[in-house]
């Protein structure tokens, strides 16, 4: 956040892979080309695991390598 890494993780830390994840939500729902499917932070990743909280004016960065950065700016309700 706002320049600083709060963590670095990999697919290979995760609890449950892609494809069980994927397998799990189409049990009871039906997925679509183009649907998202989030898996949540890596280890350390939350603020609440870390004290830290986000606020308006602050800009988050996450990236995956050879896929590339998502960037937004925090903003006010």
């Amino acid at each position: 956040m706002n320049g600083a890494e709060w963590s670095r993780g990999s697919t290979g830390d995760m609890h449950w892979s892609f494809e069980e994840i994927v397998s799990y939500v189409s049990r009871s729902e039906t997925l679509h080309p183009g649907d998202f499917i989030g898996s949540g932070t890596v280890g350390g990743g939350c603020g609440l695991e870390l004290g830290t909280f986000l606020r308006p004016g602050d800009t988050v960065e996450l990236e995956v390598e050879r896929i590339g950065v998502l960037r937004n700016r925090v903003v006010a309700a």
